[in-house]
């Protein structure tokens, strides 16, 4: 199975600009994202020439400080961009041997918590279903 970890991490970026998108951990600003991907890639189907169908699943976190009065970042209009591109099949770069199959919103963006300095942390998930050439 191909780790498509570092192309969806370059197009979540790339839609979340200009706020700071890394993997793993949210930066030390203020407002920032993360990807995190999915514990485990699942296997829908394996061929006999060693690809198959497989699907790669992703979560996307942002933190913002909603009292912020300089310049509060709407966190659910910021993520929602992620979600409608993933609603109107957009999808990251491919990598060789990869075609993509499908992508889709398995929790749209919603408030996950908010920790004791005020700032709140928000989530989309998502899976991406992909054919590998073997």
């Amino acid at each position: 199975m191909v780790d498509l970890t570092q192309a969806t991490l370059g197009w979540v970026k790339g839609l979340l600009s200009p706020v700071p998108c890394e993997l793993g951990a949210f930066s030390e600003l203020t407002d920032s994202a993360q990807l995190q991907p999915a514990p485990t890639q699942a296997v829908l189907s394996r061929y006999l020439s060693g690809g198959g169908i497989f699907q790669y699943g992703y979560e996307v976190y942002l933190r913002t400080l909603p009292y912020d009065t300089q310049g509060r970042l709407d966190a659910l209009a910021t993520l929602g961009k992620v979600a409608s591109a993933i609603v109107s099949k957009g999808y990251p770069e491919a990598p060789d041997g990869v075609t993509w199959y499908g992508h889709e919103l398995t929790s749209r963006p919603n408030k996950v918590g908010t920790d004791e300095a005020g700032r709140e942390t928000w989530q989309l998930i998502a899976i991406i279903t992909y054919i590998e050439r073997g």
